[in-house]
């Protein structure tokens, strides 16, 4: 999230793929979309690459954030845990 962003266009899959709904297989909303771009339906001008879904690109871009995050808790832990542990004896 620290990096600007990419100019990003969002389909919703109800109105690209036939059977609609948040249970649709991915590949087979990219498939389908990707036909409607190859019958017309979509402007062919717009280049169509890095097709993935919203889940996916926002898993992506806060996976090294969150990394950073349970790695500066697991030493924060260690450094309480061995704190403890020598006040006590």
């Amino acid at each position: 999230m620290a990096d600007t962003a990419a100019p990003r266009t969002y389909v919703p899959f109800s109105t690209c793929v036939p059977c609609g709904g948040d249970h649709a297989d991915d590949r087979v909303a990219a498939t389908l979309f990707r036909r409607s771009l190859h019958r017309g339906d979509v402007d062919p001008s717009v280049a169509l690459y890095d097709l993935t879904t919203m889940n996916h690109a926002l898993d992506a871009s806060v996976s090294q954030p969150r990394f950073y995050a349970f790695i500066l808790g697991a030493f924060a832990s260690i450094a309480l845990c061995s704190r403890c542990s020598v006040s006590t004896v």
